[in-house]
């Protein structure tokens, strides 16, 4: 038997053996082998050959050189396993000894390189054994082509798509599809639980897409979706749709169309967002624009009314030949108009602080049950004048709260004068306040207009009355009930309300927690009369404040001056050495809290008493007014009460220092 000997080309490519071609084939096997040489050395791929014995690589192109950024010299002897990443090693020498043992024809897998310079190059390979004439493996051959920039862009592409949905869960958006061909529909998952539809993977009928719009916004959905689709603009449109388990949402779908080569529409594309909350947020914001304009109108209508009486009033009083009780009435009637318009100021002055946080209570022990039969007594003008019964019930215990009396008075009045309002002549009002074991209830009940269940949910919001189509002549700016509700959660209570409907009548209850103190016994008044003349100052550029209040502290018998700026002030306490300075604190040429650090640096004038007089009320306007050296604040205008009291206060400190 004549011996096979096989012939290889230096890569190890089988050609033959000598027995078949015999020496006159070697000329033909040389220029094979060039040209082999050639096809290997310039292929776009990348080729290396290994010796499966010793599982080495014995011949690698230039490609792939390029490809794992070695040399051809630094490649050759090396194992193939040095060059792969760790962790695809053991895949990648299953598949090369699965094709070995004859299981496979082949290999072609995914896998890693670890490059020279350390970055990664990811690759697909695709090897085969050569095996000699016994069929035994003498050589494999693989081809490498480099797929790192398709890996990039996938896992670019899987990064993009991973933050989408993250933004789509984020923002509860959803993404549509409408096919224009077709004629159907598509939504993702999240656009499905946007409209609480059942998901499928292919929509209904583009019809049956639009008809999850309520019918009157279906047109303006209808427009936008046109105007899309045939003038290739932004479609972009807000509707609502009824959700079955959540009921009517607010929708905003935002897309494109997109075109065939010859320009034809195919599809429209888009994403869907829930806009519920934004509306609602709009909604309310435009309602409270118009709540602002309707109030500053009823502003401007409170603020004139009283005018015309009190110039009346004063126009009577200028008259040599006015009756002794006509004046009597002018004089009432600029009593009483003075009190409305220094109750709305206060109103819209508390609902601001308090808004801010910048109330302060000045609790202290006290009985409510004197706080409520004050207050009563003092409206009790009003329900007379309105021709509306007031049926006062109080406990004969004092009710010992912990409180403001001056703000408890307030959320008594505000109920009062509500009451009193919207209660028509030979009405019915109870106020009735009932002692718990640890709380304390305030009822006020009328027979009066009532409401309906949309008014008693904002009832308590500022300007809630100027909304309802009330006459104007009942007055007020809504801010009193509001001031309540505020008041009363500052002292640890809540207020509520009820009413079975218009006509009738509505109930307010106030609860406020009692505390387990001693009231304390009610200051005993002095008049200003009961203490000496004193040298007083005031100063205001305000001319007729300071001549009105100058006029007032004379008649009590003080020996009073007047200055309308800072420097006159300074000038005249140095002539002047008053006991005591009321003194406006936004002056012209030096403010008010300037004339104080003067007064306190003047030996003579040291020991005056310093009250400020302003309307800048806040608390850092009482921390700079002590500061500067004030020893109290008086909120403007201050009702004369307060001025006779600063007045004994001055007094009785003078008296205590000499004594």
């Amino acid at each position: 038997m004549q011996r096979r000997v096989p012939l290889e080309s230096p890569a190890g490519v089988t050609e033959g053996d000598l027995g078949e071609r015999g020496e006159g084939c070697r000329d033909g096997a040389v220029g094979e082998d060039r040209e082999f040489r050639a096809i290997f050395e310039l292929a776009g791929s990348g080729k290396a050959i290994a010796d499966p014995a010793r599982r080495r690589l014995v011949r690698v192109n230039r490609r792939f050189c390029e490809i794992t950024g070695y040399t051809a010299e630094e490649l050759l002897d090396r194992e193939v396993t040095e060059i792969t990443h760790p962790a695809d090693r053991a895949r990648d020498a299953a598949a090369v000894e699965a094709a070995l043992r004859g299981e496979t024809d082949g290999w072609n897998i995914e896998k890693r390189y670890v490059r020279k310079d350390g970055l990664i190059a990811w690759v697909v390979v695709t090897g085969n054994v050569l095996r000699d004439a016994a069929g035994a493996p003498v050589r494999t051959v693989a081809t490498v082509h480099d797929i790192t920039a398709r890996k990039r862009i996938e896992e670019d592409l899987r990064a993009s798509e991973a933050l989408l949905r993250l933004a789509q869960r984020a923002a509860h958006a959803g993404v549509w599809e409408l096919d224009l061909v077709a004629g159907t529909a598509w939504m993702s998952r999240e656009c499905h639980a946007l409209y609480g539809t059942a998901l499928a993977a292919r929509g209904p009928d583009i019809a049956s897409w639009r008809r999850r719009v309520v019918p009157e916004d279906a047109p303006a959905v209808a427009a936008a979706l046109t105007a899309a689709v045939e003038r290739a603009e932004e479609y972009s449109a807000e509707f609502r749709i009824h959700h079955p388990a959540l009921g009517e949402r607010w929708i905003w779908e935002i897309g494109g169309a997109e075109y065939d080569a010859s320009g034809a529409p195919v599809r429209v594309r888009g994403i869907a967002l829930d806009v519920t909350e934004r509306k609602h947020g709009e909604q309310a914001l435009l309602a409270a624009d118009r709540r602002k304009d309707h109030f500053l109108a009823v502003l401007s209508h409170e603020l004139r009314n009283p005018l015309a009486p009190m110039w009346n009033a004063l126009g009577v009083l200028e008259r040599p030949d006015a009756s002794e009780d006509t004046s009597r009435r002018a004089q009432a009637v600029l009593q009483r108009q003075l009190a409305h318009l220094s109750r709305l100021v206060d109103d819209l002055l508390d609902l601001t602080r308090i808004s801010r946080g910048k109330i302060q209570l000045r609790p202290a022990p006290l009985g409510l049950t004197e706080v409520v039969r004050r207050a009563a007594e003092d409206h009790r003008p009003l329900f007379a004048e309105a021709g509306v019964a007031l049926d006062v019930r109080l406990p004969d215990a004092p009710v010992p709260v912990s409180g403001d009396a001056t703000r408890l008075t307030q959320i008594v009045g505000n109920l009062l004068l509500n009451a009193v309002k919207f209660t028509p002549r030979g009405g019915h009002v109870l106020l009735e306040l009932t002692p718990g074991e640890k709380d304390a209830l305030l009822r006020v009940r009328d027979t009066g207009v009532g409401m309906d269940g949309e008014m008693l949910a904002r009832l308590f919001e500022p300007f809630a009355q100027a909304e309802v189509s009330l006459e104007r002549s009942r007055g007020g700016l809504g801010l009193g009930l509001a001031l309540v509700r505020s008041l009363a959660e500052l002292h640890g209570g809540h207020v509520w309300a009820h009413s079975d409907g218009p006509g009738a009548g509505a109930e307010f209850l106030v609860r406020l927690p009692i505390a387990r103190v001693e009231a304390a016994a009610p200051p005993v008044p002095t008049s200003a009369g009961a203490f000496a003349r004193r040298r007083i100052l005031v100063v205001d550029d305000n001319v007729d404040a300071a001549e009105t209040l100058r006029d007032l502290l004379v008649l009590d018998g003080h020996e009073v001056a007047v200055a309308h700026d800072g420097e006159a002030a300074v000038e005249r306490i140095g002539a002047l050495r008053p006991e005591i300075v009321f003194c406006d604190i936004g002056l012209p040429k030096l403010d008010g809290y300037g004339v104080a650090r003067a007064c306190r640096d003047d030996p003579g004038t040291r020991g005056a008493y310093l009250v400020a007089l302003t309307g800048y009320a806040l608390p850092d306007d009482l921390r700079r007014a002590t500061e500067a050296g004030f020893d109290e604040h008086l909120a403007k205008p201050p009702p004369l009460a307060a001025i006779e009291a600063a007045v004994r206060r001055a007094a009785s400190r003078t008296e205590r220092s000499s004594s």
